[in-house]
């Protein structure tokens, strides 16, 4: 079976599930090992409680290896600045998620993963 690395544009533990986190269960449960990486930060974030309380979440778990959350399915959040998609911000972002799923990818023993993203705008980062 094929190993996945699925850029989303969702957390993992968002209360209100997409289809992200919908096709890692159905990858997985095909048999296939799916490594999740939650938000890239594309967008800028907002003045108020719930952008901060996200922000100071992800800060807890940048530094940690992916987790297992499920059979086959492992959730990794990248060390990103939120909203770098152009200038000193992009490079560094680009930067921090080639090292970081280079590490996480050697973590999970993937080999030749495939990606799969759902936002045009994550292949600035690659």
């Amino acid at each position: 079976m094929a190993d996945f690395v699925v850029l989303a544009t969702a957390d993992w533990d968002h209360p209100l599930w997409t289809n992200k986190q919908h096709v890692a269960i159905s990858l997985a449960a095909a048999g296939h090992r799916v490594l999740y990486v939650e938000s890239l930060g594309l967008r800028s974030p907002r003045v108020g409680g719930t952008d901060r309380a996200r922000i100071l979440r992800r800060l807890g778990r940048v530094l940690r290896p992916p987790r297992r959350v499920r059979d086959g399915v492992w959730v990794w959040s990248p060390f990103v600045l939120p909203g770098g998609t152009s200038g000193l911000a992009l490079r560094f972002n680009s930067k921090a998620l080639a090292l970081g799923l280079e590490f996480a990818r050697k973590w999970l023993g993937f080999h030749n993963p495939i990606l799969w993203t759902y936002n045009p705008l994550t292949l600035r980062y690659l």
